[in-house]
C-alpha cells in the first residue's frame, strides 16, 4: 500500500516557532526529578530541536548532581548555560547498596570548584553532603572577604555526617540580600553579609551559635517571617556572648536594640529543634513580638526554659484547645480560631508536660479550653494537678492502649462542669486485630472506662446527659470490636455496670 502522506512536507511539529519550543523544552523539564537526563533526550530529538537546545541558555541553568552522576556531564551543561543565572543542586549522599568511595568525593569536590567559579551567576545554591571532607567547601569557607555572589538568593548548606564536626573555618558568601538561608552544622560568620531586607526565611544550627551572631541576624533581616534553630545530626548550643554574660545588663540592652529598630515584627514561625539554652533567645526578643506558631523537639527531656520559649503563658484567656499524645511525647496548643499554634515533642518527658500545663501558675491558661485530648497514662496526672475545674469544656478525649491499661488512682479532684462528650480512642497496642476479643474489651471497659466515666458520673462534674463513644482504627478492628461489646451486653452473667457500658458503647457505634 502506498503511503497518503508526502515525505518531503514537514512535521506538524516542525512548524512551531522557537518561543513555543523554549515553553516545550523548559515545561518537559519540570516533570521528571532527572533534569540532566530530560535535556539529553530533547536534544537528540532531531538536528533542529539540537541545535535550539544546545543555544538556548535557559534550558541548562538546573544543575542538579548527585553521587554517581557524570562529572563531565555536569560541566558541560555549566558551559551550556552561557551566562544566564543558574541554581546549582550538589548531593554527596551515599547510593543505593554501597557506601561513599574516595572517587565520589573527589567528584563532588570537581563539580562544586567549578560552579563556585561562576559565582557571579548563581541564584541558589543547594549542598547536602553526608560525609564531611573540608576540601569539598574549600572555596567556601574563608577567612578574608567572603566570596561575593551578588545575584544569590536562595542558599542551603547540610552536613548530615553525625561522626564529624565541620572546620573551625566559616562559611563566608558575599550576597548582603538572601531570601532563604539554611546553614546546617557548618559555621558561618558575618551575617551582614548575607541577611538583609529581602530575607524571609533562615534555618541554622549544628553548631555553636554565639547569641551576638542572633542578635546580628534578626538587625540585618527585619523582614524575617520563619526562624528555625536546630539540626538534626549535632546538637545546637547557644552562647551568651554578650559583655558581662552574667548579668542581665546586656541581654536588656539587646533587647532594646531589637525593639529599636522593630526587629522580629514580620516574625510568624519560630522552632527549636534539639537546641540547648533557647532561653537565651527568648531573654533577647522585644516583648511587644507575638509569634503566631512555635515549634519545639527534643530527644531527651525540656530544660526548664521550654515553657519560656514557646511563649505558652502568653496564651492564657485564648487557649481552646489541647492535645497531649500519648505518652506525652507530643503536645499541641491551639487558640479559638488556630491563628496561634504552639507544638512541642520530646522522646522522655513523660507526665512532666502535664504537670507544667495544668500547674497553679498557668492556671489560667486552661481556663478557656473547650477541647482536650489526652492519654490514659496522663489522666490521673491531670486529676492531681492543682487545676481544679475546667469550666468551659466541653469535649474530652482518652487514648487508651489497650496493652497498658494499669493506672493508678487520682487523690484530687477536677471538676468539668460544662463536658458534654466524651471520646474513648482505643488502640488495641501490639494486640492483633483477631485478638481483639470480648476478653480484652472486658479489660479495657473494666480497667479504663468505668473509672473514667464513674469519675465524670459525681455530681458538679459533667452534665447529666452527657454522651460518651469508643473509637477503633476502622475495618475489621471496629466490628471484632462491636460484636465483642454487643456479647458483653447480651451476657446475663456479667457484671451490671460493664453490660451496661458495653450496650452503650455498642449502640454508640465505633
Amino acid at each position: 500500500m502506498q503511503s497518503s502522506i508526502d515525505p518531503t512536507l514537514s512535521a506538524p511539529v516542525d512548524k512551531l516557532n522557537d518561543d513555543l519550543l523554549s515553553i516545550i523544552f523548559l515545561e518537559t523539564c519540570t516533570l521528571s526529578d532527572d533534569q540532566l537526563q530530560v535535556r539529553t533526550v530533547l536534544s537528540h530529538v532531531c538536528h533542529r530541536w539540537r541545535n535550539y537546545a544546545l543555544a538556548c541558555a535557559s534550558l541548562w541553568t538546573n544543575i542538579d548532581w548527585r553521587t554517581g552522576m557524570s562529572v563531565e556531564r555536569a560541566l558541560v551543561y555549566l558551559d551550556r548555560s552561557a551566562a544566564a543565572h543558574i541554581a546549582v543542586s550538589i548531593r554527596m549522599i551515599h547510593p543505593p547498596r554501597r557506601a561513599l568511595s574516595a572517587a565520589d568525593i573527589s567528584d563532588c569536590r570537581s563539580v562544586l570548584h567549578n560552579v563556585v567559579e561562576a559565582y557571579g551567576r548563581i541564584s541558589n545554591l543547594q549542598v547536602t553532603v553526608e560525609y564531611w571532607d573540608e576540601g569539598v567547601f574549600a572555596p567556601l569557607l574563608r577567612r578574608d572577604e567572603p566570596l561575593s555572589m551578588p545575584h544569590l538568593q536562595s542558599l542551603a548548606v547540610s552536613n548530615w555526617d553525625a561522626t564529624a564536626q565541620t572546620t573551625s573555618r566559616p562559611i563566608r558568601i558575599g550576597a548582603s540580600n538572601l531570601r532563604e538561608i539554611t546553614i546546617d552544622s557548618c559555621r558561618v560568620r558575618a551575617w551582614p553579609t548575607l541577611a538583609g531586607q529581602n530575607t524571609t526565611r533562615v534555618h541554622i544550627g549544628g553548631f555553636t551559635l554565639m547569641l551576638s551572631d542572633l542578635v546580628l541576624l534578626l538587625l540585618s533581616a527585619p523582614n524575617l517571617s520563619h526562624l528555625s534553630i536546630g539540626a538534626v545530626c549535632h546538637e545546637t548550643f547557644l552562647a551568651n556572648d554578650l559583655p558581662d554574660p552574667t548579668s542581665d545588663t546586656s541581654l536588656n540592652s539587646a533587647r532594646s536594640q531589637l525593639s529599636a529598630a522593630q526587629a522580629c515584627r514580620r516574625l510568624q514561625h519560630l522552632d527549636g529543634q534539639h537546641a540547648v539554652n533557647l532561653g537565651l533567645l527568648c531573654a533577647v526578643l522585644p516583648t511587644t513580638v507575638e509569634i503566631p506558631y512555635i515549634g519545639l523537639i527534643q530527644s531527651g527531656r525540656f530544660n526548664d526554659d521550654w515553657m519560656t520559649f514557646l511563649s505558652i503563658e502568653s496564651m492564657a484567656g485564648h487557649v481552646s484547645e489541647i492535645i497531649i499524645a500519648p505518652h506525652a511525647h507530643l503536645v499541641l496548643i491551639y487558640s479559638g480560631d488556630q491563628s496561634v499554634r504552639r507544638l512541642s515533642y520530646s522522646g522522655s518527658w513523660g507526665a512532666y508536660v502535664v504537670h507544667s500545663l495544668f500547674s497553679v501558675p498557668r492556671a489560667t491558661l486552661c481556663m478557656t479550653v473547650r477541647r482536650l485530648s489526652i492519654g490514659f497514662a496522663q489522666w490521673p496526672v491531670l486529676l492531681d494537678s492543682d487545676v481544679r475545674e475546667l469550666p468551659d469544656l466541653r469535649s474530652l478525649n482518652i487514648r487508651i492502649d489497650v496493652d497498658k491499661l494499669d493506672s493508678r488512682p487520682a487523690e484530687h479532684r477536677v471538676r468539668f462542669p460544662a463536658l458534654k462528650e466524651l471520646d474513648l480512642d482505643i488502640d488495641r497496642g501490639y494486640y492483633s486485630y483477631a485478638m481483639f476479643s470480648t476478653r480484652l474489651v472486658r479489660s479495657v471497659i473494666l480497667l479504663a472506662i468505668i473509672p473514667i466515666v464513674r469519675y465524670l458520673e459525681q455530681p458538679g462534674n459533667a452534665d447529666a446527659d452527657f454522651r460518651y463513644r469508643a473509637w477503633t482504627m476502622g475495618g475489621v478492628a471496629e466490628t471484632a470490636f462491636r460484636e465483642s461489646c454487643e456479647e458483653l451486653a447480651g451476657d446475663d452473667s456479667e457484671d451490671e455496670t460493664v453490660r451496661t457500658v458495653a450496650r452503650r458503647l455498642g449502640e454508640s457505634g465505633t
